[in-house]
Protein backbone atom coordinates (compact mmCIF):
# COMPACT_ATOMS: atom_id res chain seq x y z
CA UNK A 1 0.00 0.00 0.00
CA UNK A 2 2.85 2.52 0.69
CA UNK A 3 5.14 1.71 -2.27
CA UNK A 4 2.11 2.02 -4.45
CA UNK A 5 0.19 5.06 -3.37
CA UNK A 6 3.84 6.69 -3.24
CA UNK A 7 4.48 5.92 -7.21
CA UNK A 8 0.85 6.20 -7.69
CA UNK A 9 0.98 10.06 -6.26
CA UNK A 10 4.60 10.51 -8.28
CA UNK A 11 3.24 9.47 -11.92
CA UNK A 12 0.01 12.25 -10.70
CA UNK A 13 2.03 15.08 -10.11
CA UNK A 14 4.66 14.20 -13.02
CA UNK A 15 1.33 14.52 -15.42
CA UNK A 16 -0.24 17.54 -14.00
CA UNK A 17 3.46 19.06 -14.76
CA UNK A 18 2.86 18.25 -18.05
CA UNK A 19 6.29 16.72 -18.31
CA UNK A 20 8.00 13.43 -19.17
CA UNK A 21 8.75 10.85 -16.57
CA UNK A 22 12.53 10.88 -18.00
CA UNK A 23 12.77 14.79 -17.02
CA UNK A 24 11.36 14.40 -13.71
CA UNK A 25 12.57 16.83 -11.26
CA UNK A 26 11.88 19.17 -8.15
CA UNK A 27 11.99 22.10 -10.38
CA UNK A 28 8.76 24.70 -11.41
CA UNK A 29 7.41 24.30 -14.56
CA UNK A 30 5.08 26.46 -16.65
CA UNK A 31 2.19 24.89 -14.65
CA UNK A 32 3.32 25.28 -11.24
CA UNK A 33 -0.06 26.08 -9.98
CA UNK A 34 -1.09 22.65 -9.10
CA UNK A 35 2.58 21.26 -8.51
CA UNK A 36 2.35 24.56 -5.50
CA UNK A 37 -1.06 23.04 -4.56
CA UNK A 38 -0.18 19.60 -4.51
CA UNK A 39 3.53 20.17 -2.58
CA UNK A 40 2.79 22.69 -0.16
CA UNK A 41 -0.76 21.47 0.72
CA UNK A 42 -2.05 18.18 0.01
CA UNK A 43 1.57 16.07 0.00
CA UNK A 44 1.80 16.92 4.01
CA UNK A 45 -1.12 15.45 4.79
CA UNK A 46 -1.20 12.14 2.28
CA UNK A 47 2.47 11.60 2.96
CA UNK A 48 2.47 11.95 6.68
CA UNK A 49 -0.60 9.91 7.45
CA UNK A 50 0.09 7.18 4.34
CA UNK A 51 3.57 7.56 4.57
CA UNK A 52 4.67 7.56 7.94
CA UNK A 53 1.70 7.56 10.70
CA UNK A 54 -0.36 4.53 9.70
CA UNK A 55 3.25 2.35 9.32
CA UNK A 56 4.75 3.75 12.24
CA UNK A 57 1.90 3.36 14.31
CA UNK A 58 1.45 -0.77 12.80
CA UNK A 59 5.42 -1.53 13.98
CA UNK A 60 5.21 0.22 16.83
CA UNK A 61 2.17 -2.06 18.27
CA UNK A 62 4.37 -4.90 17.02
CA UNK A 63 7.09 -3.79 20.01
CA UNK A 64 9.14 -2.66 17.31
CA UNK A 65 11.87 -0.38 18.26
CA UNK A 66 11.67 3.01 17.56
CA UNK A 67 14.87 3.67 16.16
CA UNK A 68 14.71 1.27 13.75
CA UNK A 69 11.40 2.33 12.68
CA UNK A 70 12.31 6.09 12.12
CA UNK A 71 15.11 4.38 9.97
CA UNK A 72 13.08 2.09 7.77
CA UNK A 73 10.42 4.70 7.64
CA UNK A 74 12.26 7.45 6.66
CA UNK A 75 14.34 5.14 3.81
CA UNK A 76 10.97 4.41 2.31
CA UNK A 77 9.81 7.40 2.33
CA UNK A 78 12.81 9.02 1.12
CA UNK A 79 12.35 5.85 -1.96
CA UNK A 80 8.87 6.96 -2.67
CA UNK A 81 10.58 10.58 -3.64
CA UNK A 82 12.57 8.57 -7.02
CA UNK A 83 13.57 9.00 -9.89
CA UNK A 84 15.05 12.60 -8.63
CA UNK A 85 18.24 11.58 -6.43
CA UNK A 86 18.19 15.26 -4.67
CA UNK A 87 14.32 14.54 -3.76
CA UNK A 88 15.38 11.22 -2.51
CA UNK A 89 18.53 12.64 0.25
CA UNK A 90 15.87 15.34 1.34
CA UNK A 91 13.44 13.16 1.68
CA UNK A 92 15.32 10.75 4.20
CA UNK A 93 16.38 13.39 5.97
CA UNK A 94 12.57 15.10 6.46
CA UNK A 95 11.30 11.48 6.88
CA UNK A 96 13.95 10.90 10.04
CA UNK A 97 12.72 14.88 11.56
CA UNK A 98 9.06 13.89 10.81
CA UNK A 99 9.42 10.21 12.35
CA UNK A 100 11.38 11.58 15.19
CA UNK A 101 8.46 14.14 15.83
CA UNK A 102 5.25 11.66 15.80
CA UNK A 103 7.24 9.68 17.85
CA UNK A 104 8.08 11.89 20.14
CA UNK A 105 4.68 13.73 20.69
CA UNK A 106 2.37 10.61 18.92
CA UNK A 107 -0.03 13.45 17.25
CA UNK A 108 -0.48 14.14 13.79
CA UNK A 109 -0.71 17.63 13.28
CA UNK A 110 2.65 18.29 14.74
CA UNK A 111 4.95 16.27 11.76
CA UNK A 112 2.06 17.56 8.79
CA UNK A 113 2.85 20.96 9.71
CA UNK A 114 6.74 20.68 9.93
CA UNK A 115 6.26 18.86 6.57
CA UNK A 116 3.98 21.81 5.37
CA UNK A 117 6.67 24.60 6.42
CA UNK A 118 9.74 22.44 5.08
CA UNK A 119 8.33 22.21 1.54
CA UNK A 120 7.11 25.62 1.32
CA UNK A 121 10.67 26.78 2.09
CA UNK A 122 12.31 24.26 -0.04
CA UNK A 123 9.70 25.83 -2.89
CA UNK A 124 10.50 29.29 -2.50
CA UNK A 125 14.06 28.56 -2.73
CA UNK A 126 13.78 26.79 -5.81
Amino acid sequence: MFLGGSIIYSFIIVFIKNQNITEYNFHWSQNQNYFLLSAIFIAPFYEEIINKVLPIEYLLRKNISPTFIIIFISVLFSLSHLPSLEQVFYALILGIMTSLIYIKERNLIYPIIFHFVYNFIVLCIY
